[in-house]
């Protein structure tokens, strides 16, 4: 035995409910093992958030404790984590999950005619047979809502094989419907629109909207503090959240680079940081994530302004948000 072992081997304990006597056998059936620390794996727990599992947990942290064990909490009913215990499905349209969708339409003999409107919504059978497998995916979710807020954000032109900018057509715009005669050359028209309803676990948290992550705050890390404060620190060594995600595109899809058909993770406050590097009239630039027809420095300008806005929107809203109600036990704790 070494002094660390509590660091290096930290197995899921799942509960479902069992009784004092099998809990306390379970935690010493990991001490006997050698291993110090585990993590209580509480998907299969019908009672996540509510009396059965305060009950549950208090007897598996007096088990550890006595014993100097440390122990890891799963933080959500469901994998990923994000769910909030469910609190997620709850809240108002503006803290739910949102996605940016593009769609292409060729024009043919130097017209097009199309209405934009009509186009602003995900197809009722996706062409992508994996967006069938997320349909399926969510119509077992009983929960599930279905959305009546898609906006339209852009109609831009590009030229195809020519390497030019794209041409702005959203004030062009006549009650949702586009007429537009192009100039010389092969071009589509690009649209891109903003929908709740794609992608997988549409009732979970948007990690880039600082308002929703607190739900997942509010509906499980702050329960678990008032409950057991004094464990935090000592025999409570933290929360382990399971691959929490921005949930847009199909499940398990590989390879869905920038620059390839799939939707992509949107926010209120994704919509600001795109103005600010871009300028007013980014909009129009929405389309060089998935064209590769574009200019190609500023094609990867306005990739490159998506992800970084993307990474440090989940950073400080989503991880330093955690971190800074972590930091103010972490000081209990210590005193």
């Amino acid at each position: 035995m070494t002094d660390n072992l509590d660091r290096r081997i930290l197995p899921f304990l799942w509960v479902h409910g069992e009784s004092e006597d099998v809990y306390r056998e379970m935690v010493k059936a990991i001490y006997d093992a050698n291993i110090r620390a585990f993590c209580v794996e509480a998907r299969p727990h019908e009672g996540f958030c509510k009396e059965p599992w305060w009950r549950d947990m208090a007897i598996l942290l007096d088990e550890a404790e006595k014993r100097g064990m440390r122990v890891w909490i799963l933080d959500d009913k469901h994998f990923p984590t994000g769910f909030a215990a469910g609190e997620a499905e709850k809240a108002p349209n503006e803290l739910r999950r949102e996605g940016l969708l593009h769609k292409r339409f060729p024009v043919k003999g130097g017209k097009i005619r199309l209405n934009a409107a009509k186009q602003a919504h995900p197809p009722l059978i996706p062409d992508n047979k994996m967006y069938l497998v997320t349909d399926i995916y969510n119509k077992n979710n009983t929960s599930q809502n279905k959305f009546h807020d898609d906006v339209l954000l852009s109609l831009a032109a590009i030229r195809l094989n020519q390497k030019a900018e794209p041409i702005d057509l959203t004030d062009k715009l006549q009650n949702g419907v586009l007429d537009w005669t192009a100039p010389e050359g092969k071009w589509e028209v690009q649209l891109c629109y903003l929908s709740r309803n794609i992608g997988t676990h549409r009732g979970y948290i948007n990690m880039m909207d600082k308002k929703s992550c607190r739900i997942q705050i509010d509906a499980v890390y702050e329960p678990h503090y008032q409950h057991f404060g004094d464990k935090f620190g000592n025999v409570i060594a933290g929360f382990f959240s399971d691959e929490p995600e921005l949930g847009n595109n199909s499940m398990y899809k590989m390879y869905n680079l920038l620059g390839t058909e799939q939707d992509l993770p949107w926010s209120r406050e994704l919509a600001g940081a795109m103005e600010e590097k871009l300028g007013k009239g980014y909009a129009a630039l929405l389309p060089l994530l998935w064209s590769n027809d574009c200019d190609p420095y500023l094609t990867a300008k306005v990739r490159y302004a998506f992800m970084d806005s993307v990474s440090r929107l989940v950073e400080e809203d989503f991880s330093h948000q955690i971190g800074q109600w972590c930091r103010p036990i972490a000081s209990i704790c210590a005193a």
